[in-house]
């Protein structure tokens, strides 16, 4: 898709144009102002720094902000309420939810001059939260989505339903381009500009090559003015819906049985409140009444609480809760019936729907009067959709006579090889139990391909030869990983003065994901001194996968006063990629913890880098906090505590850590940086506790 549909006049501007219509560099720097609408310390105006920090990483002119009135500012940002529509720079009208204006002249000659300073304004209303439907919900990303927009206007772009330049692309979404006005869940859970926004803008200021501008004297650049956390998301969750236990439930002999419906949102942002829309269907013998109301055993088969119709049939989610329930009472009919179904279809409380992802089918519960045949085996499925990288697993649930005996398993669909699953197996076998219960699971592989969704089909049999098979297969959606080549560094967490090795490396480690045939690049790591040093004397290392793969550094240059190491690198062969990840270990960094450093801080380290000269990589920031890792209360020490607070993170009592506030949980509590916290996590810092541990990652350098 053409750029040109979102640069104003068409394909480009001119210099000229820039320099008077919109904002432009000023040898190197772009100079933005805030009025007193935005207070310095105002949540707004963090998030302005945010935007305009994102934005830097992108186009070579870097941003400043400068006081109201200076001689060098290019555009003012303010807050507009909406109040009268008729007075101008200070008021929005109607809807919108923000407006970039501008002020030129245009001589005969076709020369054009820049306007007074005032009559550049950048305002933004103060409820632009409506936005916010497309991010789960969150306010700060939909105001930030407003932020991204009408600054793109500044630097030059358009609506790509603007036909006036002739070019016009009314059907493009969100997804597409932050300009346009076809709104859509957020694909990614980032409000900021697109890879096609990145395009034009790049296209006219240029993309960001690492070099630092000097601003007016008495002015600093907004990336030296603090840490920007430019990696958070807000994506909109997914949703699964199951019977705990599996699908079928046996009517009871006596009294009731209860069947019961889990809704589980997962791997979005679970911060806001929703719910779901339940509608039934059933079996036209299956009979329902009321639990509190007069039931007949004789007549009646399924019993639903009265509070889920006075509801109007809605799941309730509170503000980070991933799990609800609904149960739904199977009644003792003395009948003698055949097996009877309610069917349960989920479907959207909110435009646009609030699920990424959710069932579209109705989910079936079957009433059956006989036992559950050992031919039709009861498999539950938490999770039917997945991602690449994500484990999927099976509770297939059998009779307490069967245990010790051997289940065998299949994988299949079209498109599905034995590189989708981590194990290479699409075969397997497994023993039942002494509960009856078999456990199938498998992670899937982020496998670097770009493809469409598949469709894995999981069956059980009884033979080794799979001819008997054991009730239905399951179907799995994977939905494939998009292989971009991007630069990686890892987020850690360490105290003042510690060495850093993350992981299993012997330093810090930086990585290419989805590399394909690269040959050649240029890596850039730019990192906070205050926070982090690096070995002057030995900064870098080759990691030993690349010295195997007859890789080597070419070039390296460490750069004292901009705080950023550059490392060229060449090799013969495609880069060794990890089977799960896809990612490759390119470099080691030898670097500490500023034993300065105040607990609790944060910095950024960034990488960035080019393939051959002229191709820019997608780059990234991780974040880093100065802590003991695994030191959950910040009191400098490992204690039982920390331990049992994170046992309670694992099962939901806990969800944020008051000694670091608003960071995740997971930074502080993942102690063998796996990914996710775990037991594992709890019982190695016991082990410390004890003397049983000597993991240099959780040695303090005071208290030793």
């Amino acid at each position: 898709m053409s750029t040109a549909i979102i640069i104003e006049g068409g394909s480009s501007l001119s210099a000229e144009q820039l320099a008077a219509q919109y904002l432009f560099s000023d040898d190197g720097v772009i100079y933005v102002s805030f009025d007193e609408t935005i207070s310095a310390t105002s949540s707004k105006r963090s998030w302005w720094d945010y935007v305009l920090a994102y934005t830097d990483t992108l186009i070579e002119p870097e941003f400043a902000v400068v006081p109201l009135g200076h001689a060098k500012t290019q555009v003012i940002i303010q807050e507009a309420p909406r109040t009268d529509p008729n007075t101008p720079r200070t008021t929005l009208d109607g809807e919108s939810s923000g407006i970039y204006r501008s002020s030129w002249l245009t001589y005969d000659d076709g020369t054009l001059e820049r306007g007074d300073p005032q009559d550049y304004t950048i305002e933004i209303a103060a409820d632009a939260h409506h936005e916010s439907s497309s991010f789960a919900g969150s306010s700060e990303a939909g105001w930030t989505g407003v932020a991204f927009h009408e600054l793109g206007h500044a630097l030059g772009l358009e609506h790509p339903h603007e036909s006036g330049d002739g070019d016009v692309d009314a059907a493009i979404d969100t997804n597409g381009t932050v300009m346009s006005y076809v709104d859509a869940i957020d694909s990614d859970g980032n409000p900021a500009f697109t890879p096609l926004d990145i395009q034009a803008l790049q296209q006219l200021h240029g993309h960001e090559t690492g070099a630092r501008s000097t601003p007016v004297e008495g002015v600093s650049l907004l990336s030296d003015s603090g840490n920007h956390d430019l990696n958070r998301t807000w994506k909109t969750p997914s949703l699964s819906v199951q019977f705990e236990g599996g699908s079928t439930i046996q009517e009871p002999t006596s009294g009731t049985s209860t069947a019961r419906l889990v809704f589980t949102r997962y791997d979005g942002d679970l911060s806001e409140a929703a719910s779901v829309l339940i509608d039934f269907d059933r079996h036209e013998d299956l009979n329902w009444y009321g639990k509190d109301g007069d039931h007949q055993d004789f007549f009646h088969d399924v019993l639903l609480d009265n509070a889920v119709f006075e509801t109007g049939l809605r799941a309730e989610f509170a503000a980070g809760q991933r799990t609800v329930s609904i149960e739904i009472d199977i009644v003792a009919n003395a009948d003698a019936e055949a097996d009877e179904w309610l069917d349960i279809t989920a479907r959207a409380s909110r435009d646009p729907d609030y699920f990424q992802q959710a069932p579209s089918e109705p989910l079936r519960l079957t009433v059956t009067e006989t036992a559950v045949s050992r031919s039709s085996l009861v498999i539950d499925a938490p999770r039917t959709t997945l991602s690449e990288g994500d484990e999927a697993f099976l509770i297939t649930v059998s009779d307490k006579a069967d245990a010790g005996k051997t289940l065998y398993w299949s994988a299949s669909g079209d498109g599905l090889t034995s590189r989708d699953l981590v194990s290479g197996q699409l075969q397997g076998s497994g023993t039942i139990d002494d509960d009856g219960v078999f456990v199938w699971s498998q992670l899937i592989s982020r496998d670097g391909v770009a493809e469409n969704q598949e469709t894995m089909n999981v069956a059980f049999f009884r033979d080794a030869a799979r001819t008997t098979q054991l009730g239905s297969a399951t179907a799995l959606q994977i939905t494939a990983s998009e292989a971009v080549p991007t630069l990686i560094s890892s987020r850690f967490t360490r105290t003042g003065g510690q060495d850093i090795l993350v992981g299993s490396h012997s330093g810090l480690p930086v990585q290419l994901a989805n590399p394909g045939s690269i040959r050649n690049l240029s890596v850039t790591v730019r990192h906070d001194p205050a926070a982090l040093l690096l070995d002057t004397s030995h900064p870098v290392s080759l990691d030993p996968t690349l010295e195997e793969a007859g890789w080597s550094i070419t070039a390296s240059h460490a750069d004292t006063s901009t705080h950023q190491l550059t490392v060229n690198l060449s090799g013969t062969s495609d880069l060794p990629v990890d089977p799960v990840t896809n990612q490759a270990t390119l470099l080691q960094l030898k670097a500490s913890v500023n034993s300065d450093a105040s607990t609790g801080s944060t910095s950024m380290l960034s990488v960035s880098g080019q393939v051959d000269a002229d191709n820019t990589l997608n780059g990234s920031s991780s974040t880093q906090l100065v802590g003991l890792l695994g030191d959950s209360d910040g009191d400098g020490k490992h204690s039982v505590s920390d331990a049992i607070s994170t046992l309670r993170h694992i099962v939901g009592l806990e969800h944020d850590l008051a000694a670091f506030p608003g960071v995740e949980p997971r930074l502080v509590m993942d102690v063998n940086e796996d990914g996710s916290i775990g037991v594992s996590d709890a019982i190695e810092i016991l082990r410390k506790i004890v003397g049983l541990s000597d993991d240099q990652r959780l040695q303090s350098p005071t208290l030793a």
